[in-house]
């Protein structure tokens, strides 16, 4: 597919015949895209506004002043910061009050911005220094300045700890600087291409570069090993360039023509989760259990997964990061805890949220009770040693219960399993004080069959039982 077709673009005018500067992309610098509400912001250098594209809304303009040239944005925690000459400034992505200004005194000419949720890295293109803010302490320092000759786009790389850095020069380099120490060093010190200006990166890990010398952008692998890739050319200024994960765009603001180009990247992912529930069985109040859920990707394009909401505050999710992407074909795990507050059953509905566009959210259910085992069956006395009952009844349908007997305090799983071994459900896990325990399996979800449940006791040993339920 030849590139101009898959690309639509969006000219100055918002609306017909419309001709005030408000109206109007005037040199837009730079894009960015708001996945909180959907849109993408444009800095225009020629008006001094933010202009907003929404795709189910109004086109406006959102910031119409404080600004002096806005060039580089980046969003990060609720704020859009924007270069502005020797200032760095931040707006609400709610309201757009201005929330964050920053001057730096030896800046001259800033220009692209980035963030690794800590700091701000800022290029200035003339003092050919790279700038690190400390964003919750608004202070500034020099940080990476060997090696640089007009600085321009920055991206952070986290996979390799490094701040990927292109110039608008002659056959210009792609530099890094190490996050740790802001050290400067090549990573292709020649490309053949002049004058770079912005970098994005897909949910794979491509990196995309805007190169005016072409009128080009241009996709590199993650390690910048294999031949660059032109991804859309007959450009007039490219500048800061974004990705729009979720949807697959790449976003190119055209400097010297007042538009901004889509261009469409292929089709979107398809969210799948094998295991649509899963109960927890019994855990002990206070401590808790979980469930590795396994999310795929039965798509074409990247899945992004946005959040995720549980009904109850027993169940919650963990995971490193606000939202993951998963390649095509790909899957995840998602780590599901339940902490029971209570001794009554709980049912929780969790509300996976992607960039599915046929199924934007998806619903799985999930369930367990808590129990008490603080105060053990004392009229029994404490036993002797350790064993696991047989079940009663057996055959059973649908309830059945076995009994733990145990002579210490001890950590204890319960886990139910079919004939062929394969894990179905997590019964019970708990920390047990020395006594005797009872542990209910209810069945009205299984088919008639056989099912081992065993039972691990930490210092104490595994024993297996056999449960045969019969409907």
């Amino acid at each position: 597919m030849n590139s101009m077709d898959r690309f639509f673009v969006i000219t100055g005018l918002l609306l017909m015949g419309a001709c005030s500067a408000f109206g109007q992309l005037s040199y837009p610098e730079s894009a960015v895209y708001d996945g909180l509400y959907n849109r993408y912001l444009v800095s225009n250098v020629g008006n001094n506004t933010i202009y907003q594209i929404q795709p189910q809304g109004e086109d406006s303009v959102w910031v119409s002043e404080g600004l002096t040239q806005p060039k580089g944005m980046v969003i990060e925690n609720g704020i859009v910061y924007v270069t502005n000459v020797t200032v760095v400034k931040g707006f609400n992505l709610n309201t757009g009050e201005e929330v964050f200004s920053l001057t730096i005194e030896d800046a001259e000419a800033l220009n692209d911005i980035e963030s690794d949720g800590g700091y701000l890295y800022v290029s200035d293109f003339t003092a050919n220094v790279i700038f690190r803010i400390d964003i919750e302490e608004e202070t500034v320092e020099t940080w990476a300045a060997n090696d640089l000759d007009t600085p321009n786009g920055l991206l952070i790389d986290p996979v390799y700890g490094r701040l990927l850095i292109v110039s608008f020069r002659d056959d210009s380099p792609i530099q890094a600087a190490d996050l740790e120490t802001g050290v400067v060093s090549d990573v292709l010190p020649t490309t053949g291409f002049d004058n770079f200006d912005g970098m994005a990166r897909d949910g794979e890990y491509n990196v995309y570069i805007s190169c005016w010398g072409t009128g080009s952008v241009y996709r590199y692998d993650d390690e910048f090993t294999m031949d660059p890739v032109t991804i859309s050319e007959g450009h007039d200024g490219p500048a800061d360039i974004c990705f729009n994960i979720p949807d697959n765009y790449l976003v190119i603001p055209n400097l010297n023509e007042n538009t901004v180009s889509f261009v469409y990247m292929g089709p979107p992912g398809v969210i799948s989760i094998p295991e649509n529930g899963y109960d927890f069985g019994q855990v002990e109040l206070g401590d808790s259990a979980s469930w590795m859920m396994e999310i795929e990707n039965h798509g074409e394009g990247v899945l992004v997964v946005r959040e995720v909401e549980s009904s109850i505050p027993e169940v919650f999710y963990t995971v490193p990061f606000d939202s993951f992407v998963i390649a095509a074909g790909g899957n995840e795990y998602l780590e599901i805890r339940f902490r029971p507050q209570v001794t009554e059953g709980r049912l929780a509905v969790l509300d996976i949220s992607s960039s599915d566009p046929e199924t934007p959210v998806v619903n799985v259910m999930v369930q367990g009770s808590g129990i008490d085992t603080d105060v053990p069956d004392t009229r029994k006395g404490i036993p002797d040693s350790y064993r696991v009952s047989s079940l009663y009844p057996n055959p059973f349908n649908p309830e059945t219960t076995l009994e733990i007997s145990l002579p210490g305090k001890t950590r204890v799983h319960v886990e139910l399993f079919d004939v062929l071994g394969r894990r179905i459900k997590t019964l019970a896990a708990a920390q047990m004080e020395a006594g005797y325990h009872q542990v209910h399996f209810d069945g009205s979800n299984l088919a008639t069959g056989i099912y081992l449940i065993r039972v691990s006791a930490l210092g104490y040993g595994t024993i297996t039982r056999k449960a045969t339920l019969v409907k």
